[in-house]
């Protein structure tokens, strides 16, 4: 698979769970966090992170297919996961069972930053070629 693919995965993913967190939040923190971890608090905090990663998914699934910043896209993306990754691995708290939920949020961040650098070469690349090709012309 190719790093748009990943990314597209990844995205489409992110959408899904964001979509669960906005209409479904306190079930998504009692899959997360355990029973005791749906209070009216927690509910409105996982409705804005689920707005938050439905935005960053579509528009990253937008970028990476219309080729149009998807570098900026998915490198944002990457540092969303890198964050939520380290804070699940060491906020105290934060149950055990959730823990290895930051393996996931890490992976997907460095999934994401290798992505975003192949994104950008790709760009400069093409840039480049097109900057040649204007001076072979004559432009």
């Amino acid at each position: 698979m190719d790093h748009r693919t990943n990314v597209l995965g990844i995205a489409r993913g992110r959408i899904v769970m964001g979509l669960a967190m906005l209409v479904l939040p306190g079930v998504v923190l009692r899959l997360l966090f355990g029973r005791h971890a749906s209070t009216p608090t927690a509910r409105v905090m996982a409705r804005m992170f689920g707005a938050r990663e439905v935005v960053l998914g579509v528009g990253t699934v937008t970028s990476v297919k219309e080729r149009t910043q998807d570098a900026e896209w998915t490198g944002a993306c990457a540092v969303a996961d890198a964050v939520d990754g380290l804070v699940l691995a060491f906020a105290p708290g934060v149950p055990k069972r959730s823990r290895p939920m930051s393996i996931v949020g890490v992976s997907a961040a460095v999934l994401g930053m290798q992505a975003a650098r192949a994104f950008a070469d790709e760009r400069s690349s093409a840039e480049t070629e097109a900057a040649l090709l204007d001076a072979t012309v004559g432009r």
